[in-house]
């Protein structure tokens, strides 16, 4: 689970290709991760626009539209 730095939004993932994003204005939207890898932590860029996922053997950066 993580907070963005510079709002809102939290993100959520539980060792699956799923992850979870709320946000205020909307309900949870959930987006599978690249290469359908399981997410064990993420963590935020400061500015907001990209996530960094880390899993078994694997990571990615991806961007995320507010």
């Amino acid at each position: 689970m993580s907070w963005e730095p510079t709002g809102t939004r939290l993100l959520v993932s539980s060792e699956s290709p799923l992850i979870f994003e709320w946000t205020p204005e909307e309900t949870a939207t959930c987006f599978e991760s690249p290469r359908s890898m399981k997410v064990l932590t993420s963590k935020w860029s400061p500015n907001g626009k990209f996530v960094a996922l880390q899993g078994y053997n694997k990571a990615s950066i991806v961007r995320l539209s507010k």
